[in-house]
C-alpha cells in the first residue's frame, strides 16, 4: 500500500502541470506536447487508481506509527523536487506545504506548523503570504497528532485555505491535500470540539476526502516484532494481561 499511495499523490502533484502546459508551453520546455500526451496518460492512470474521476485529491492516509507514513511523504517531496528540476521549475517550500499539528512534530518533518502557515488561531493571511502560495501544488496535514483536529479545527482549515489560495467556492481551496496520521490515538481536547469521525454531519470532512488509504506494515518493528505487536494491541484497545 505505500506503493499505491506514492502513485496516488505524485500522480496528482504532477497533474498540476497540465494546466500550466495546455495554458503555456513554455512551462514544459520545447517538447511540451509528448510531455502533455505523458500528463494525461497518467491522468487516466489516476482515475483507475482512485477508482473514479476527481480533479482534485483530498486523501486520509492513514495508518498506526511504524507503518511508512512519513516514508511516503519523504519519497513524495523528492519526487517533486526532482520532477521540479526536470521542468526547471523553482521548487520551494510552498511547491509542497508540509504542516504539523505541533511545533515538535514540524520540526521533525523539516516543515512549519499548520497554525502558523494558515493562521488558524490568531490571524488573517495577508497579500504577500498568498501571493507566496500562488504556484502550491500540494498541501500535507502531515502528523501522528491529526486525531487532534476537532471539527471545529477542520471547519476553519477549510476557510483557511480558500482565503490562502483566494477561492472563495470549493473544497480547501481547491488544494490537492493530503491529511497524514492515525485516528487511534488521542482525541482532541473536548473544549476544542469533537473528533471529525464523530460529527457525522462535517462536511468538511465527510463530503470531502475522496480518497483513503490505509498503511498496516509494522516496518518500524522489524528487529523486534513482538513489540510491534504489543503496541499494536494497545492501539486497537484489547491488550492482553501479559502485555500489561
Amino acid at each position: 500500500m505505500q506503493a499505491r499511495a506514492f502513485e496516488v499523490i505524485v500522480s496528482s502533484f504532477v497533474l498540476t502541470f497540465l494546466k500550466d502546459a495546455t495554458d503555456n508551453d513554455d512551462v514544459l520546455g520545447s517538447d511540451a506536447a509528448r510531455t502533455v500526451g505523458i500528463l494525461r496518460r497518467t491522468k487516466n492512470a489516476l482515475r483507475v487508481l482512485k477508482g473514479g474521476e476527481c480533479e482534485q485529491l483530498v486523501c486520509l492516509l492513514h495508518g498506526p506509527g511504524g507503518s511508512g507514513k512519513n516514508t511516503v511523504i519523504n519519497l513524495v517531496q523528492a519526487y517533486a523536487r526532482s520532477y521540479c528540476e526536470e521542468l526547471n521549475h523553482p521548487y520551494t517550500s510552498r511547491t509542497i506545504i508540509v504542516t504539523a499539528m505541533s511545533g515538535v512534530a514540524a520540526t521533525m518533518l523539516h516543515g512549519e506548523t499548520l497554525h502558523s502557515v494558515f493562521g488558524l488561531n490568531w490571524k488573517s493571511l495577508n497579500e504577500e503570504e498568498k501571493d507566496s502560495m500562488s504556484d502550491t501544488r500540494l498541501c500535507i496535514v502531515d502528523s501522528d497528532e491529526i486525531s487532534f483536529a476537532s471539527d471545529r479545527m477542520t471547519e476553519t482549515m477549510q476557510l483557511r485555505f480558500c482565503e490562502a489560495f483566494r477561492e472563495n467556492y470549493g473544497c480547501y481551496g481547491k488544494q490537492n491535500v493530503v491529511f497524514v496520521g492515525d485516528y487511534s490515538q488521542l482525541e482532541p481536547i473536548p473544549t476544542t470540539g469533537r473528533p471529525v469521525y464523530k460529527n457525522k454531519y462535517l462536511a468538511e470532512w465527510h463530503g470531502s476526502i475522496n480518497c483513503f488509504i490505509e498503511l498496516d506494515g509494522r516496518h518500524r518493528f522489524k528487529e523486534d516484532p513482538a513489540w510491534g505487536e504489543i503496541l499494536g494491541r494497545f492501539r486497537e484497545g484489547n491488550p492482553t494481561l501479559e502485555d500489561v
